[in-house]
């Protein structure tokens, strides 16, 4: 029964991640915004985390994130939080929004990109990691914030 109902959730959680995907939108995103770069840079960017690449991944956050936190307050949280929960299963996106500034943040660009992501050690356990991408002066997209719950 138990064997039942666990893949009863699952097949239900794979519909709800495809449902809130398949229109492959970003909520308040102005026409002609290139959402493309940014998904792009929070995968590349959540890859180096996927390795337990943390000093790659400080290095890449953008300069605003960087002057809040040290490097090795970086690397200390993401051992603590982040290496227990093993290795990436799946991840699928659920949802994104653009925000065209943040209060008490540098005026630029937003997106805030939510991904449902399974872990080797809490694989029952549907983890949702916030990505926060502020557009740089150059028109690139840089990881901002990172969030799981």
């Amino acid at each position: 029964m138990k064997k039942y109902f666990l893949i009863l959730a699952c097949l239900a959680m794979a519909g709800i991640f495809t449902a809130c995907c398949s229109k492959n939108e970003v909520t308040g995103a102005p026409k002609g915004l290139n959402i493309k770069e940014a998904r792009s840079a929070s995968l590349e960017w959540l890859g180096k985390l996927d390795k337990n690449w943390y000093v790659q991944s400080y290095d890449e956050l953008a300069a605003y994130s960087k002057e809040r936190i040290t490097s090795a307050q970086w690397q200390a949280d993401m051992a603590t939080y982040r290496k227990p929960l093993g290795s990436v299963e799946s991840r699928k996106e659920i949802y994104a929004f653009y925000e065209p500034e943040f209060p008490n943040a540098p005026k630029s660009e937003y997106m805030v990109i939510q991904y449902g992501t399974l872990f080797s050690a809490a694989p029952k356990s549907v983890v949702v990691e916030a990505i926060t991408l502020m557009k740089q002066e150059d028109g690139s997209w840089k990881v901002s914030g990172y969030f799981m719950k």
